[in-house]
């Protein structure tokens, strides 16, 4: 990625950034005061409507004083008979003076006139909490306006919302209280209807018990009627509803009161932030326009030329090239530098090759003891065997043979036919014969093992020659053989004595391949399977070994142990050089083995159910027949 790209991908993430935070942090904060005063706001629309509601017990009241002071409603008491009232007959007569209900009661609450209209219909019709005979004289209406004169309040019947309004009537002569008048008048659509245009509120009653509340109804409820303000149930598309309730005559809250708001406010909070935020990024935008701009022609345009005059020494591999940047500025002087630099490398260059090369080597020499050091221990082991195997031949027993036969030599044939001592020659001849072959076959095999240690380790040495340039060197090898010579060399170099080793090999001829490589990788994954079991403890130390053909003709060599596996997190980390999981181990045989692959065009992997549960290491190479010469 270039430096312009950089500085765009890194500008853009701050404009963005910011600009996200910007926006979260108004929406948070501005979001959140819109909500607040849009719910401010219904809260006053909601108390204004409860306000005219008020207003409505208050304006009957009123007119309950003034039906008070009337002289058909003085006669009624006075007389307690029928007067010229004309508004206690007659069908619909309440509904021309907006009433649905008129009581004019005596001091004790004996009802002397009383009248109950349908909301809907305008027909005659009772009241279960009104009674049309008497009104206990502890009536919160009576009993109201007994103490001031005026009292008003509100119902919920089973017509609907009632709204009351009561007052004392009074003997004009003495003003002693002669009874009490009280009117009524139903919350029908019509005054809802008024009232909502009048406060331009859209709202509607219900008894508590029965109102519809959008959600988790028992909780809402409970909070709308402890609560003293009104309460806002938001819903999740913005719209809310506000509710308040009415106490009853007796204080009681029976009557709920809900306006619906639509979230004008809010989205207006919301047209406002959305404002923010594409002010925000076209300003973030407009900014990173001018620092590109200006970052172009001071920085990037030098280092873009710099970077070019850099990238042409590289290519040419020229020292004596020069940047030629003639500037004062920062820039100027890293050209400057870097120009000394050049000219400081041509001196250093032998010194950095030279060095570079001692690193090499180093390595290599590190490889090469380490392998050289696992066959060794095979090596030696075997000379040890040698020597044992040559101390254990029976010499001593041939020479005390050829002291007897010495001492009968004139009578030799006398003294193996018929002395006891000489009968047991013969036999003894055998034993010694039998036993000294089987010596000679112990040495000769050991010998072959050494042998074949020592040519290993001579090709080991050789094969570093590849340093210089050489390559590996493809031989007709049967790769089942070198399988079992790994297996031998690591258990003559006193690893898995007490090994089980399973071989499942399938049948094939022989394959051109580096066969000294293969026989690094071998031992390495035998060795790392016999130490793995060693350290786990386990009681099966068992070994499995197969060769196979895999689908796309290559071999797969799999080497497969009971110890104590490899887990999740190191499964790609074992090949790393000087990785080891091992308290001894250096971290190299692996390394130098997925390399050794890597240089045979193949890989090797590692499979493992987790620890505890063994290990699989799996060879694959690729596999091509050796050619067989024909007689001409």
């Amino acid at each position: 990625m270039s430096l312009r790209s950089k500085i765009l991908l890194i500008l853009g993430l701050v404009v963005g950034l910011f600009s996200v935070g910007d926006n979260l942090i108004q929406r948070e904060m501005v979001g959140s005061s819109f909500r607040d005063l849009e719910e401010g706001e219904a809260t006053k629309d909601l108390q204004r409507v409860v306000r005219a509601l008020d207003g409505e017990k208050v304006a009957l009241e009123l007119r309950a004083k003034d039906w008070a002071s009337t002289k058909e409603v003085l006669e009624t008491c006075l007389q307690r008979q029928e007067s010229d009232l004309s508004v206690f007959s007659g069908e619909g007569s309440l509904g021309t003076h907006e009433l649905s209900l008129l009581y004019v009661c005596d001091t004790t609450g004996q009802v002397l006139k009383g009248r109950v209209e349908d909301p809907e219909t305008g027909a005659p019709t009772t009241l279960r909490q009104m009674p049309q005979g008497k009104l206990s004289e502890f009536h919160p209406l009576l009993k109201g306006a007994r103490e001031r004169d005026s009292f008003g309040g509100t119902l919920m019947s089973e017509h609907g919302v009632l709204l009351l309004g009561s007052h004392t009537i009074r003997d004009p002569l003495s003003q002693a209280r002669i009874g009490t008048v009280i009117l009524g008048r139903f919350l029908d659509d019509d005054l809802v209807g008024a009232l909502s245009d009048r406060e331009q509120v859209e709202f509607n009653l219900w008894p508590v018990d029965a109102a519809p509340l959008r959600e988790s109804p028992a909780g809402l409820r409970d909070r709308i009627t402890s609560s003293t303000v009104p309460v806002h149930d938001r819903a999740p598309d913005g719209s809310f509803q506000v509710y308040a309730t009415i106490r009853d005559l007796l204080g009681a809250p029976t009557i709920l009161v809900r306006a619906d708001f639509k979230p004008e406010i809010t989205r207006r909070g919301e047209r406002s932030v959305n404002y923010g935020l594409l002010s925000t990024i076209g300003t973030g935008l407009l900014i990173m326009f001018v620092l590109v701009r200006l970052l172009t022609r001071i920085v990037i345009g030098p280092l873009s030329q710099l970077t070019h005059n850099a990238t042409q020494i590289g290519m040419t591999d020229d020292t004596s090239l020069r940047t030629g940047i003639d500037r004062s500025d920062e820039i100027g002087q890293l050209s400057n530098e870097f120009d000394n630099m050049l000219e400081k490398l041509e001196v250093s260059r032998q010194d950095v090759i030279r060095t570079s090369r001692l690193a090499g080597m180093s390595e290599i020499a590190t490889g090469v003891l380490h392998n050289v050091g696992n066959v060794l221990n095979s090596v030696n082991v075997s000379a040890n065997l040698v020597t044992r195997n040559a101390e254990l031949l029976p010499v001593s027993d041939l020479i005390a043979m050829r002291d007897v036969l010495r001492e009968h030599e004139s009578d030799l044939g006398d003294f193996i036919q018929h002395d006891e001592q000489g009968k047991h020659l013969m036999p003894f001849l055998d034993e010694l014969a039998d036993s000294l072959l089987a010596g000679k076959g112990q040495i000769l095999s050991e010998l072959g093992s050494m042998n074949r240690g020592v040519e290993h380790i001579g090709e080991l040495v050789r094969s570093q020659q590849t340093f210089a340039g050489r390559q590996g060197v493809l031989e007709p090898t049967n790769v089942a053989e070198q399988l079992d010579a790994a297996i031998v060399i690591c258990q003559q170099a006193g690893k898995g004595t007490d090994l089980v080793v399973d071989r499942d090999y399938q049948d094939m001829p022989k394959l051109e391949i580096d066969r000294h490589k293969l026989m690094e990788i071998l031992v390495n994954l035998v060795k790392n399977a016999i130490d793995a079991m060693d350290e786990s403890k386990t009681r099966a130390k068992k070994l499995k070994v197969s060769l196979e053909r895999s689908a796309n003709n290559d071999i797969k060599i799999r080497v497969k142990d009971t110890g104590r596996g490899i887990s999740a997190e190191n499964l790609t980390r074992i090949f790393g050089h000087g990785f080891t999981t091992t308290k001894d181990g250096h971290g190299f045989g692996l390394h130098v083995s997925a390399n050794a692959a890597t240089e045979m065009k193949g890989f090797l992997t590692a499979e493992s159910e987790g620890e505890g549960k063994g290990a699989t290491f799996i060879l694959q190479l690729p596999a091509k027949e050796a050619r067989v010469a024909q007689a001409a």
